[in-house]
């Protein structure tokens, strides 16, 4: 299950847990209030060459 958390670069919102719960952690969060900052999955993609 995930739950909401907040960034520790930009201090908003975010999530932590399965990735399967995502809307429900956030539920009521605005998707332009949310973190945006780059996080494990940008980096993993990154790594195997996706974009």
């Amino acid at each position: 299950m995930c739950e909401r958390t907040s960034c520790d670069k930009c201090k908003k919102p975010t999530w932590i847990g399965c990735g399967q719960h995502i809307e429900q952690a956030l539920a009521g969060v605005p998707q332009e209030d949310r973190c945006q900052c780059p996080g494990i999955f940008s980096r993993v993609k990154t790594w195997f060459g996706f974009k």
